[in-house]
């Protein structure tokens, strides 16, 4: 009987994970990420936090995909209610946090713990809580994250994660990993995620290729010039 659970369990996270990134293809303009190469070697010493800034649903599958080009053991710290919601997170191996109170809390302290035994296993956490705009300053950050990488010695890595809308319809994510937090105080990660955004800024200003229009467009443009020669030889 544990051999086809563990078979279930096996197809349904295949098929989630696909049905993820088709998700992600189909609704965004592209996924832009900065500093994967200082994730990978802080991951490669020992077990990471990853703190980001929370904007929106698609951030959930961006995170599972970022796992998966990290090669990370990771888990999702996602709020319990929010589990209920979007049950199929559960086959992202994330982790409900009762926010409610410390007792109904710690279940999912003692999971962290337990998870970040050594290089390569990393948990993310929201530190805002829910979702908001990253143009609201301060961004609201709550002290979860702080006192779980010094409660387990892991290694903090702030994470500015962000849409901006681009040359397509579709907004684009961008992704963008600072350098491990030192010192680990609040001050410190308020500041290391803002410089993360400014950072997010100034790259999606610069001038990226345009992405080729959609048939819908397509049809809608010759369309246009159809309407347009007929009006002109009228």
């Amino acid at each position: 009987m544990s051999k086809v659970r563990s078979w279930v369990q096996s197809l349904v996270r295949f098929i989630a994970a696909s049905g993820a990134r088709r998700s992600l293809q189909r609704g965004l303009g592209g996924v832009h990420v900065a500093g994967l190469d200082r994730a990978q070697q802080a991951l490669g010493a020992g077990p990471c936090i990853f703190a980001a800034t929370h904007v929106s649903w698609w951030d959930g599958l961006i995170v599972r995909e970022l796992g998966a080009r990290l090669d990370s053991n990771q888990r999702i710290l996602v709020d319990a209610h929010r589990m209920k919601q979007f049950s199929f997170f559960s086959a992202f191996d994330c982790l409900a946090l009762d926010r409610s109170g410390l007792t109904s809390a710690r279940p999912a302290i003692r999971a962290v713990e337990e998870h970040l035994a050594g290089p390569g296993t990393a948990v993310w956490v929201f530190p805002q809580g829910r979702q908001l705009p990253t143009s609201i300053r301060p961004l609201r950050l709550q002290k979860g994250a702080l006192w779980m990488a010094k409660k387990t010695g892991a290694c903090l890595i702030p994470v500015a994660l962000d849409y901006r809308f681009l040359e397509s319809p579709k907004p684009a994510a961008f992704v963008d990993f600072g350098s491990p937090l030192a010192p680990l105080t609040q001050e410190r990660l308020h500041e290391a995620l803002v410089q993360g955004l400014h950072r997010i800024d100034e790259r999606s200003s610069v001038q990226l290729p345009a992405y080729p229009p959609d048939l819908p467009t397509r049809a809608l443009g010759w369309l246009w010039n159809q309407t347009a020669k007929g009006e002109r030889h009228g």
